[in-house]
């Protein structure tokens, strides 16, 4: 019977996440902008020969989804809703990738319900969750694969999962900046256990990272590694942002928040994310106990906000976008939190 009740919780909060985003895409709040309609049109620009290694202008981002949403736009046109599938698809997966991540940390429900928050985006995310901005959905995932292969590596190296780890940190990099202040925190685990293995870690894993990002290497020495300049200059202090990220950033990504700052629920609103950032910081001490494969994900959870706060243009916190890079490893927290309190007031 229980089994049965927690497969119905499965089923209705897996729906949940659909409906939202059905409700969303009727609504005016999900009118396409101009982030969304690069993405489809630099699609179609792929199909006509245009082939950029990253957004022009910008000097940073993969455009990958370009290149995987161009034969859909080919075959299905250039409609919208082709655009706002297509990121389903990836926080879907980045939803099934947490699970699959947590089974190692939590047990089986306790991961299902890592997994459906991600899924079932709250707050801003879940407007997130629907814009078809370029390597933010996919980047989400590729962000969370690369922590699941990083706790494998920690507990069986070969040659195989140093490769693989190597290849997904770096695509991380690759996909946008930002989701390097997640992934390499979480590298630092292996390259500290396996420091001395040079030939089943270190070879494999940078020769892997470098491979993946050789076209980025590549177009950056032929244009004088403009992606070394960030785009805006400095308007506020790196602790402005840290700041900021806590007091506007994560509210908002966590639904309790609005964008014009004020808090949904007032005080209780309040109590409630006191209570969450309780449960998240000792949901880092369970995973830290856990061992290895635990710190990968608390070691993110905790330092890519202060690494975020280094880029002179993730101050913006009104649309909650920039939480997405340390999202799943705060829910992966505060579930591990949330299990462990429940388990202890069980025994």
């Amino acid at each position: 019977m229980r089994r049965r009740i927690w497969l119905t919780v499965v089923v209705v909060m897996a729906v949940m996440g659909v409906v939202a985003r059905v409700w969303l895409m009727r609504t005016g709040q999900a009118q396409m902008n101009s982030d969304e309609a690069y993405t489809g049109l630099q699609a179609f620009a792929i199909l006509r020969g245009d082939l950029p290694v990253v957004i022009r202008g910008a000097f940073y981002t993969a455009t990958l989804d370009c290149y995987l949403l161009a034969p859909l736009v080919k075959l299905f046109g250039g409609h919208v809703l082709t655009l706002r599938l297509y990121v389903l698809v990836w926080w879907a997966l980045a939803g099934v990738m947490t699970w699959r991540l947590a089974l190692s940390m939590v047990s089986r429900r306790w991961a299902a319900a890592a997994g459906l928050m991600v899924w079932v985006a709250p707050g801003a995310l879940m407007l997130l969750a629907i814009r078809g901005y370029v390597a933010y959905a996919s980047g989400l995932f590729v962000v969370v694969a690369a922590a699941w292969a990083c706790t494998r590596v920690v507990g069986r190296l070969t040659w195989r999962t140093a490769a693989a780890a190597g290849a997904l940190v770096g695509l991380a990099f690759y996909m946008h900046p930002m989701f390097a202040t997640a992934a390499l925190p979480m590298f630092l685990v292996p390259c500290w256990l396996h420091r001395r293995a040079w030939r089943t870690w270190w070879v494999p894993a940078v020769a892997a990272a470098i491979a993946v990002n050789l076209p980025f290497i590549a177009w950056n020495a032929a244009n004088g590694f403009p992606s070394l300049d960030q785009p805006v200059a400095a308007e506020e202090t790196t602790s402005d942002r840290l700041s900021r990220f806590f007091t506007g950033l994560l509210p908002r990504a966590f639904g309790l928040r609005n964008s014009d700052g004020s808090w949904v629920y007032g005080s209780l609103a309040r109590l409630v994310y006191v209570v969450m950032l309780v449960l998240i910081a000792w949901g880092v001490v369970v995973l830290v106990r856990k061992g290895a494969a635990g710190v990968v994900v608390a070691l993110p959870a905790v330092l890519v906000w202060p690494l975020l706060a280094l880029f002179n243009n993730m101050g913006y916190v009104l649309d909650g976008r920039y939480a997405i890079v340390g999202f799943p490893f705060l829910v992966l927290c505060l579930v591990a939190g949330v299990a462990d309190v429940a388990a202890r007031a069980a025994a």
